[in-house]
């Protein structure tokens, strides 16, 4: 299952590698690509290392929240100064890709932003 959703991922980023240079950029398609996996709508516009700085910010995030659960002979528990930090950089890097994308599509619709 794990390697049908990476071929199915690795397929859907190569296809829209092969659009990202094209003249115009949806808005709205951008924004939702960046909420479905952060990054993935500057990908789309045409920035892939920037789409990677907002994937890598995003997996740091939800790395240093898993890395707050302690497993105990009493059972799970949880530190609450890693878990929240880490929920807060996912956060805002998911939120700020969002913003970014569509942004930066309206952009380069205008004429404004050169790839």
């Amino acid at each position: 299952m794990r390697k049908l959703a990476s071929l199915i991922s690795l397929l859907a980023v190569l296809s829209i590698s092969a659009n990202s240079y094209a003249k115009e950029k949806d808005p709205l398609i951008a924004g939702c690509m960046s909420c479905l996996i952060a990054g993935l709508g500057q990908v789309y516009n045409g920035e892939i290392m920037k789409g990677c700085m907002f994937f890598g910010g995003t997996l740091l995030g939800s790395m240093i929240t898993l890395s707050a659960y302690q497993i105990e002979l009493n059972g799970p528990t949880v530190d609450p100064g890693p878990f929240w930090t880490g929920i807060a950089i996912s956060s805002a890097t998911g939120i700020l890709s969002i913003a970014d994308a569509v942004i930066v599509a309206n952009k380069i619709n205008e004429g404004k932003a050169y790839l």
